[in-house]
């Protein structure tokens, strides 16, 4: 096993395990985006210091290729919005409207593309909406997971 990976399986452990705790419906995973199932490009930490470079025009090849790998993951989100769904619900079985604009501000390039996946996200057939939360938060889930928990269920 790789050093990164066991450096990062024991915080991921820890937690998740506080994550349980506090009765948070959330989860992280330390693996790649691929060993994971999602279909989306990995994209490169470039931070906010590397994102003024890239706005001063200076070249950085790294936040170049972040942009790039964002596009092309927000026009796959925009093409298929079930990609987006199925990657947040691996880290939680419901979201709020914050959690799915969170989502697709990570993966896409600029504020048109993140419009455009997010309305293709929330207007998914696959979406569907629980209600609002103990905080007034709407909440959704998808139907997949609403399936598996009728089949737990039985």
């Amino acid at each position: 096993m790789r050093q990164a990976s066991l450096w990062r399986r024991r915080p991921r452990s820890e937690v998740n395990t506080r994550l349980a705790e506090l009765d948070i419906n959330a989860r992280i995973d330390h693996r790649t985006l691929e060993a994971q199932g999602i279909d989306l490009e990995p994209q490169h930490k470039i931070g906010p210091a590397g994102a003024r470079r890239l706005d001063r025009g200076e070249d950085v090849e790294r936040a170049v290729d972040h942009r790039d790998i964002a596009r092309r993951n927000g026009e796959k989100i925009i093409a298929e919005p079930n990609v987006a769904l199925d990657a947040i619900t691996r880290q939680q079985s419901t979201s709020t409207d914050h959690d799915l604009a969170r989502f697709v501000h990570r993966h896409t390039d600029d504020a048109d593309q993140f419009v455009q996946a997010l309305s293709a996200v929330k207007t998914s057939p696959q979406l569907v909406a629980l209600g609002k939360d103990g905080a007034g938060r709407e909440r959704f889930t998808t139907r997949e997971i609403l399936g598996v928990e009728q089949r737990l269920e039985r």
